[in-house]
């Protein structure tokens, strides 16, 4: 799995060539690659006793080894070149996550040569990676308001209408390049393109050669400019990328088969990341802040002695819960923790210590304990976050709207009964999955929802945004069973693909270029299952409901 070979990647750069005891000091960008892999244990495991900020004040420790997880930025090369200067450690390692430009790593040389301090700069390494592991195959790449920026470049370098892409098939990368079938259509130069908007691209790219870089190139699929652009960029770095790797190889690598890229636009589909959800993760992104495997839960349930106003949960890869059950229906998990808390009371017991039995039970209860404990500790934590999400839900009436828009017809008296009961962004949404699945009762649902959504410009744009496609493939049965008949955007295009693939992939990769989901995840981990195919998913940012609604908003 994607996460596993990034972590195992990330600890042979931060153990080093030898153990020694470490610093690890990160950025921003280095805290988002580090913390969903990683937990302090981890760390002391190679040798990093402390963490540091990179805006902390720093102690010199001469007898320790320094590395930097960081962005390739003049602020950042500064601020190393102040901890040379203070001769704070007696090495320093330092690791980009993005490729560092010709002048900077000049200029870094240059000013620790002139402070007499360049030996104790020992290595280097640039291109490192920039997303984010959020689960065994789900990566994001941190972006903020992604949504409106792919939007707003589309507004002002392409001049092909709103349909075209989203009816448009999806073609190769190289065969779109000979038939020229997929037009830039660019109003501006490329220079303006990217002096505006360069970091957009820089960071997709560096992030999708951060999941390729090992292995060949794939094969490239998409329908928009956009991608295009993306994909030309991609191949290029990963050519460089293979050149450099095959002067160091003393051998030639026998030829491998090439994995598959769908790279999508939001665009492609608005309405899927508006549905109400049913399973776990999707669930807890719903009703909870959840970011980068940080759970945070504010006014959480508790007894009135022990009031608190938030608490935290990190659902790290040693979450064995949440990694079994991200992608389970929310009732499922319900009973299945509270089955599995009945299952430890039992083993706790028969593994408890008494003094009467034999030293052989004595022992076995003893090497027992840890693991108990620890399984204690994490079903309780999911039996809290449970409660507190039902609470929520209940209070939403998220199961009734859930139950609403994955049925495969409209009930009016039931939707007329919840419409006047729930949140307006809920409300919205809800007449967002109408617009999109039940058409013909898209007029009777708004004079019901009224003056509450006349003016909501998320529901104008996505009705001014949304191809309604006159035919809709049948996809798979368990997946349109799972996640409802007409929410099939993603799927559509990446059956399109595959259906039509003529060659044995190593593996099916999506990425989207405008914000993903963690049911888009769930559907996606489906497909490959049905398929017997190793799959990933990635996008410039997850977001919840809420949070995509905030930037159809700012752009309508």
């Amino acid at each position: 799995m994607l996460r596993e070979r990034q972590a195992q990647e990330l600890s042979g750069l931060l153990k080093g060539e030898s153990f020694e005891w470490s610093v690890l000091i990160l950025d921003k960008d280095g805290q988002d690659v580090i913390s969903p892999l990683f937990i302090m244990t981890d760390l002391m495991e190679m040798g990093i006793v402390q963490c540091l900020k990179m805006e902390d004040i720093r102690e010199q420790n001469l007898e320790t080894r320094a590395v930097y997880l960081i962005k390739e930025t003049e602020e950042n090369i500064s601020r190393i070149l102040e901890d040379v200067k203070m001769q704070l450690y007696s090495k320093i390692e330092i690791l980009f996550t993005g490729i560092i430009s010709t002048s900077l790593l000049k200029d870094l040389a240059f000013k620790a040569a002139a402070l007499k301090e360049a030996s104790r700069i020992v290595r280097i390494t640039d291109a490192i990676t920039n997303i984010s592991l959020l689960h065994e195959s789900i990566y994001t790449m941190n972006m903020t308001k992604s949504f409106v920026e792919t939007v707003q470049l589309a507004q002002k370098y392409i001049t092909t209408g709103k349909d075209s892409c989203a009816e448009r098939a999806m073609e190769e990368h190289y065969r779109a390049l000979s038939n020229n079938s997929i037009d830039d259509s660019l109003t501006l130069s490329k220079e303006e393109v990217m002096n505006e908007h360069g970091e957009y691209f820089d960071k997709i790219v560096m992030g999708l050669s951060s999941v390729f870089k090992n292995g060949p190139a794939p094969a490239v699929f998409y329908n928009h400019p956009i991608a295009k652009k993306v994909s030309s960029e991609l191949l290029d770095r990963l050519s460089d990328i293979s050149e450099v790797m095959e002067k160091q190889r003393p051998n030639k690598p026998k030829k491998m088969k090439r994995p598959v890229l769908v790279i999508l636009t939001r665009g492609e589909d608005l309405v899927t990341p508006l549905y109400h959800t049913n399973t776990y993760g999707a669930m807890l992104n719903e009703v909870f802040d959840f970011s980068l495997n940080k759970l945070v839960i504010h006014n959480p349930i508790s007894k009135p002695q022990e009031k608190k106003e938030k608490e935290t949960y990190n659902l790290n890869r040693y979450d064995t819960f949440y990694n079994e059950n991200i992608h389970e229906p929310f009732t499922t998990v319900v009973d299945r923790v509270n089955e599995e808390l009945q299952a430890y009371k039992e083993l706790s017991q028969s593994a408890s210590i008494n003094m009467a039995t034999g030293n052989d039970d004595m022992v076995r209860s003893l090497i027992q304990l840890p693991d108990l404990l620890g399984k204690n500790r994490l079903l309780y934590n999911h039996m809290n976050i449970v409660l507190n999400a039902i609470k929520i839900i209940q209070q939403k009436h998220l199961d009734e709207l859930f139950a609403v828009e994955d049925g495969n017809a409209l009930d009016m008296p039931e939707v007329e009964e919840i419409i006047n009961k729930v949140e307006l962004n809920d409300l919205i949404r809800l007449c967002a999955v109408v617009f999109s699945k039940f058409n013909k009762h898209y007029a009777e649902v708004s004079a019901l929802a009224g003056k509450r959504i006349k003016n909501s410009k998320v529901l104008k744009y996505i009705e001014n945004n949304t191809v309604q496609h006159s035919t809709r493939k049948k996809i798979l049965h368990n997946i349109k069973k799972m996640i409802g008949v007409q929410k099939d955007g993603i799927i559509r295009r990446v059956d399109e693909v595959w259906s039509g693939k003529t060659e044995d992939f190593s593996s099916l990769n999506i990425f989207i270029l405008g914000g993903g989901t963690y049911d888009e995840y769930t559907a996606v981990v489906e497909y490959g299952k049905a398929h017997k195919i190793e799959v990933t998913y990635g996008s410039t940012e997850i977001f919840s409901a809420n949070s995509f609604m905030a930037q159809i908003d700012e752009i309508a």
